[in-house]
């Protein structure tokens, strides 16, 4: 606020955690946006050493092996243990860095006193990699292997299970946003979710690989005609089902949307059953 570049350091799980920390410290939503730069979120992995770790085999040791389904990687090498790193398999650290970059986006949401799921999303549109993402790059890279990042870095958030349906939930309603996304993990789905229709396509175009869209109507910036629109036009997501949500009382919206690709149009409020089978339905059309 005085024209200084200041750094310190602050103990929080992840970078997005530092605007509830600040918070805790006194500071008001609008001189965090209007001051904070960066924040770098840092967390020190064991390195496998270097004169014993083995290339991994074709049949995985049975941790690793547990732990490749759930994260959805393979790891590359495997540790042993020796003299030199006393028998651990590992010796020296890496570091795995989170950065934060308050964007435009970022200050918005820290300005209306967003939600840490919310301030994450637009951290993440703007380009922010998250940490589980990031600490798998050095088990690709043979650095370290996935009991080291499980013991560090904990349960993924978006853990991989074999034949689990990914559903990009698209709503700028937090609430609604998290009543689906509730419904849906109970029920089995992996969900990514998306703020607006802006970040949906952004997302769309980083990872084409969900099973299903669930698409609020109205949003800001980008509505859900407009996202359904881009959807159907674009090549890798064409065939995509698309799940409309709406709270719009319009009996010629429903026609419009279906005509125009929808798959299934949902009103809101959300009635679970009903809200979890359609989807389930929609699934199976789109298997065949």
């Amino acid at each position: 606020m005085t024209g200084h570049l200041v750094l310190a350091t602050l103990h929080t799980n992840d970078a997005v955690g530092v605007i509830q920390r600040l918070g805790d410290l006194g500071l008001d939503t609008p001189s965090i946006a209007g001051t904070l730069r960066a924040v770098l979120a840092q967390r020190l992995v064991r390195r496998l050493c270097e004169d014993c770790s083995v290339t991994a085999p074709d049949e995985l040791p049975k941790g690793e092996a547990e732990l490749a389904l759930r994260y959805g990687v393979r790891p590359t090498r495997i540790r042993v243990g020796c003299e030199a790193c006393g028998g651990t398999g590992y010796r020296g650290r890496l570091p795995v860095a989170e950065l934060l970059v308050a964007d435009e986006g970022v200050r918005a949401a820290i300005s209306r006193g967003g939600s840490h799921a919310e301030i994450r999303d637009a951290a993440v549109a703007g380009g922010m990699r998250l940490l589980d993402e990031l600490a798998l790059e050095p088990v690709r890279a043979g650095l370290t292997t996935l009991e080291e990042i499980a013991r560090e870095m904990g349960e993924p958030e978006h853990a991989a299970v074999p034949d689990q349906p990914h559903v990009l939930l698209v709503d700028d309603d937090a609430v609604n946003r998290t009543l689906a996304k509730t419904l849906l993990v109970k029920n089995g789905y992996r969900v990514t979710e998306a703020v607006d229709g802006e970040d949906a396509v952004a997302r769309l175009s980083s990872n084409g690989n969900y099973s299903l869209m669930v698409l609020d109507l109205d949003m800001p910036k980008m509505g859900g005609r407009d996202v359904l629109q881009h959807v159907r036009s674009t090549m890798s997501t064409a065939g995509l089902p698309v799940v409309v949500l709406t709270g719009t009382n319009d009996k010629d919206a429903e026609i419009e949307l279906m005509d125009a690709g929808a798959d299934d149009y949902i009103r809101k409020p959300l009635d679970p059953p009903r809200f979890v089978t359609r989807l389930k339905a929609a699934l199976r059309r789109a298997a065949g």
